[in-house]
């Protein structure tokens, strides 16, 4: 059966140096696009990492979307890690917390359905997470989305997961309309926070709905894309049952 989703454009900083530039140069500097599109005045090309290339008249006219490279000698995984502070005398360590690369910049803008805020520390507890990738206005996200929430509260219980809502709606409203009207269990990253768009880009989303599983070292045990091929989001819900078959 055929997996549908909705294309995404994904809205970041322009970067001026390529305008100009022809499709044979963009070709040969990034590749193949895994998506072409004509528009009245010349072509979008998509690429897996985000990469958004527009072209008028045969020459770029603009470049958006391609994540900043990290800088020299720094781990992206580690970027935001708290340092562990050594507790004299204690008998026990505190486990060091998890998935900081996913949330160290949206801690302050975690919320649950409704719009209330929520604290991190129980995404940092769980040995695996799910990033879901959605919207309300996307017809295969609300097909997907309960079979989603009655996977939730069925395995819940195992104690090893939890889920992230990384939301593509319009405005805050509509995220909140969403949650509430689907009974969402999960986090989700309140609107305008910049870590939403530097997830899509991290894991190259571009069409929803979009489900990652990753473990406790924020490493990719299973996708809804197998290189540009769109699996669908239930492969990542396979894996997790994988898993457990062990």
């Amino acid at each position: 059966m055929r997996s549908l989703l909705c294309l995404l454009l994904l809205p970041a900083a322009v970067f001026a140096q390529s305008v100009g530039d022809t499709a044979q140069a963009v070709e040969q500097a990034l590749g193949k696009p895994q998506l072409q599109r004509n528009t009245a005045n010349g072509q979008v090309w998509l690429y897996r990492d985000g990469t958004m290339v527009k072209f008028e008249n045969g020459v770029v006219r603009e470049v958006s979307g391609r994540p900043p490279a990290p800088a020299a000698g720094a781990s992206p995984a580690a970027a935001g890690a708290p340092k562990a502070k050594a507790a004299a005398g204690a008998a026990t360590p505190k486990p060091a917390a998890l998935h900081q690369s996913i949330l160290a910049g949206c801690q302050d803008a975690l919320i649950r359905a409704g719009g209330v805020g929520a604290s991190a520390q129980p995404l940092q507890e769980k040995r695996l997470l799910f990033i879901y990738f959605s919207a309300h206005w996307c017809p295969p996200c609300r097909a997907f989305t309960p079979h989603l929430v009655e996977f939730y509260n069925a395995n819940f219980k195992n104690g090893d997961f939890d889920l992230l809502f990384a939301s593509r709606d319009k405005d805050q409203d509509a995220m909140n309309t969403y949650m509430n009207d689907t009974k969402m269990p999960w986090y989700g990253i309140r609107l305008g926070n910049t870590t939403i768009d530097s997830l899509y880009q991290k894991f190259g989303v571009n069409g929803i709905p979009c489900l990652v599983l990753l473990n406790e070292k924020d490493e990719v045990l299973a996708s809804s894309y197998n290189g540009d091929t769109y699996l669908g989001p239930q492969a990542a819900l396979e894996k997790y049952a994988a898993l457990h078959r062990k």
